[in-house]
Order: structure tokens, then C-alpha cells, then sequence
């Protein structure tokens, strides 16, 4: 399998992302970290490497259109979009998915490969992870925090919706997605779209309004 470009937007909430950055680089795995300042006036001292891509769009451009930013940027057809508040065995990660890759079905035929919210509880590592459908057992959440694929199946996302649906944008076209269960993933979930702060909300409820109007155009065209 070929190696990975990793996409990482930031606003400096994730208290973990220095190690999430150093993990990465010493991965063989990796190709390219795109790192994407989202708030260049609170910036933090990062560890730099010959794998950092550091991009700074000077205003926030918020979730979905920084993953379609750093889809369009990347190097490798193969992507992991990875929150910044996160940690996971990054090299046990990828080996399952080549494990799917050499033994079942192609990775790029796989679609996007999600995380079921059992990982977030999980002690260790399954040696043998399950892949199912997404949504084939019942999730609380946590699906794109973590999320691998191969740039063949990307359709950028509405850029209008900021935060939230860019799973379900994806869903909705009725692309391939699957969910991981068995790997354990450290987190403080949703450190950097905390609804509770205000502007999270506003953007949030405006991300509600766009999906509604963008399915509407959808029951209006079909």
C-alpha cells in the first residue's frame, strides 16, 4: 500500500496534537503531515519536521472546507484526516488496513473507514479490528474523528457547511463508509467544537440551516 498524507486542522484545543504530530513523523507510513492553522493569533510552538506541511489560510476556515483544502493539497492519493485531540497506535492502525487491504478488498474500494464510538472506550488494541458497515451497530458518535481513504473517493464538501455534516454530505451521495471497531483511541472529545462556546453554536446552527437547504434542493431536483 502506498503511503498516507495526513490532514490535521487546528485551533489549538487539542492538548495532544504535539504528540499526535510526533507519532505521525516517525511513522514510516506517513508521507506528509498538513497541518492547517485555523487561528493564526493563538498559535502554539509545534515540532517541525521534514514532514510538515504548515498552512496558514489567515482566517478560520473551519472543518469541512479545511478538509477539502488539505485533499486538494495532499501528496499521497491515500489520506487520513485525524482530529487534533486525538492519540492512537498509528502503525497497528494502518497495518489493519493494509491486513483489508491484502486479504479482503482493495482499501480504495473500501470507501471512507470511520471509528465506532466503542474505540473511545476501548483499554487496548484488538489484534484482529473489525470493519462493518457504518451504522450496522448502534454508535454514539465519534465517526470522523479519525477517518481514512483514498483521494478517488472524495467529493468536496458544500463549502457553506462549516462544522458539521461533512460525514453526512458524504453518506448522502451514497459513498461507501465503514466503521472500525478495535482500536483504541485516546481523546477529550470535541475539544475544539465545543457547542457550549458561543461562536461554535452560531456557526453550528448555521451549518443546520445550510444541510436542511441543501437536502431541500435535493428532494426538489430528484
Amino acid at each position: 500500500m502506498d503511503k498516507f498524507s495526513v490532514i490535521i486542522p487546528t485551533i489549538w484545543k487539542g492538548e495532544k496534537l504535539n504528540e499526535l504530530l510526533v507519532n505521525f513523523y516517525n511513522s514510516d507510513f506517513i508521507e506528509e503531515v498538513i497541518l492547517i492553522n485555523n487561528d493564526n493569533i493563538n498559535t502554539n510552538t509545534i515540532p517541525t519536521n521534514n514532514k510538515l506541511i504548515y498552512v496558514e489560510p489567515q482566517k478560520n476556515l473551519f472543518v469541512n472546507p479545511s478538509w477539502n483544502m488539505g485533499v486538494r493539497l495532499a501528496k499521497s492519493n491515500n489520506i487520513i484526516i485525524a482530529n487534533d485531540d486525538i492519540l492512537f497506535d498509528i502503525n497497528h492502525f494502518i497495518n489493519c488496513l493494509i491486513d483489508v487491504d491484502t486479504n479482503h478488498v482493495k482499501f480504495e474500494d473500501l470507501g471512507f473507514i470511520g471509528m465506532h464510538s466503542d474505540n473511545y472506550k476501548l483499554e487496548s488494541n484488538s489484534n484482529t479490528p473489525v470493519f462493518q458497515i457504518h451504522g450496522a451497530t448502534e454508535s454514539n458518535g465519534g465517526w470522523a474523528c479519525l477517518l481514512a481513504f483514498n483521494k478517488k473517493n472524495w467529493t468536496p464538501i458544500p463549502e457553506q457547511l462549516k462544522i458539521w455534516y461533512g460525514d453526512n454530505f458524504l453518506l448522502a451521495l451514497g459513498k461507501n463508509m465503514m466503521d472500525m471497531i478495535g482500536l483504541k483511541i485516546e481523546t477529550k472529545m470535541s475539544s475544539s467544537a465545543d457547542t457550549s462556546v458561543e461562536w461554535v453554536k452560531q456557526v453550528t446552527d448555521n451549518d443546520l440551516i445550510e444541510w436542511n437547504k441543501l437536502l431541500g434542493n435535493a428532494k426538489t431536483t430528484d
